[in-house]
């Protein structure tokens, strides 16, 4: 099994995979008078105008599923109309009056690409369109399919794309989400609930310094250039922080089931084992990486007479600059997390699981860089 650019001998391939997935992900042959305006709007146009942008999945010399889309959409729109629609328009003409049928629904949104086009959707200019036959669901190739697009617009530059999803399509929506995808508010979505995803690697519109934890540091809107910025004079002092170790310590009230968290669930090292052996000490655990310049702290045991007081501001924020792996998700609620809403924000740009203290962990699709 491969992932692969799309050819023109995969054409009659991808031409049934849209029919069978089109509806809600199940076939739609029977659903239409004519199934086969679908790929019209949802294929082709993108392998004719895009075919760079197109990938499939390949099992041994046939199609099985694919992936394809556009980097700017308000462009692809304009070329829908100049370039491609004139191929289709006299098989399929635009309806008279309101569609009132499948097909003439379908045959409106051929002729009124500038559908597509959207203001709320402008910090997301691509768009794309994924579909896997039955068979091949659910063993890690929509996935795969996904990433390499975002390969493939991560080398152009692209900074964000978007999906619009048929709401109704509730199996989908888990996918999407694991992916790292969040909503985008639309005034207007009609049937469809439209999801943006940034591209890792690349900068973000936002760049403001967000930390919750107060260790670390006070959430801020202060951008990154400007939060905690050295002054002239004082080079010495920056050298020396760029070259000291951060420690984030949180008290635990079991300490063996935030370790399974942190560790099993979010994979940690265990670093150091330290018991406490005298009145006022406590048990710690040090987790972390050997390679890293940051630690975590979890206190605990019979000593210990502060309790966890976590606030839904305190994150710990980790920028994995890609999608958030699902597998990381079911690790950490099989460790005793649960995932929570944390906002519009970082609901949009990650996913946020808490341990079993309160604590809010932010496993972010974004990319952080102290240069700005």
């Amino acid at each position: 099994m491969i992932i692969r650019p799309y050819q023109s001998d995969d054409r009659d391939a991808v031409h049934d995979i849209c029919i069978r997935t089109a509806d809600a992900g199940e076939d739609a042959s029977t659903s239409y008078a004519d199934p086969n305006i679908l790929p019209e709007i949802f294929a082709h146009p993108y392998t004719h105008l895009e075919p760079e942008l197109a990938f499939v999945l390949d099992d041994g010399g046939r199609a099985v599923g694919y992936v394809l889309g556009t980097a700017d959409t308000r462009a692809f729109a304009a070329r829908f109309r100049n370039e491609w629609l004139p191929l289709v328009a006299d098989r399929y003409p635009p309806p008279t009056g309101d569609p009132t049928t499948p097909d003439a629904v379908m045959a409106h949104l051929l002729h009124t690409p500038e559908r597509m086009v959207l203001p709320e959707l402008a910090d997301h200019p691509a768009h794309l369109h994924i579909d896997l036959l039955a068979a091949y669901r659910k063993s890690g190739h929509g996935r795969a399919l996904v990433d390499r697009f975002t390969t493939a617009l991560r080398e152009r530059g692209t900074p964000a794309l978007h999906v619009g999803m048929v709401t109704a399509n509730r199996q989908a929506r888990p996918f999407y989400d694991r992916l790292g995808f969040r909503p985008l508010p639309v005034a207007d979505p009609g049937p469809l609930t439209y999801l943006g995803l940034a591209i890792p690697g690349l900068p973000s519109a936002r760049t403001s310094v967000r930390t919750g934890n107060p260790v670390l540091g006070p959430r801020t809107g202060v951008p990154a250039k400007t939060q905690g910025a050295v002054p002239d004079d004082g080079h010495d002092a920056g050298r020396m922080l760029n070259e000291v170790a951060v420690r984030i310590t949180r008290p635990c009230t079991d300490l063996a089931a935030a370790a399974r968290f942190y560790i099993q669930g979010l994979g940690l090292d265990l670093l150091h084992r330290i018991a406490a052996d005298a009145p006022g000490e406590h048990d710690l655990l040090i987790l972390g990486s050997p390679d890293a310049n940051w630690h975590l702290e979890l206190v605990g045991g019979a000593h210990l007479t502060v309790k966890p007081t976590p606030t839904t501001e305190d994150l710990l924020v980790l920028y994995l600059g890609r999608p958030v792996d699902d597998a990381v998700i079911d690790r950490l609620q099989q460790s005793g997390g649960r995932v929570v809403s944390q906002g519009p924000y970082w609901d949009r740009w990650g996913v946020t699981v808490e341990d079993p203290d309160g604590y809010r962990l932010v496993l972010s699709t974004r990319t952080w860089s102290n240069a700005g």
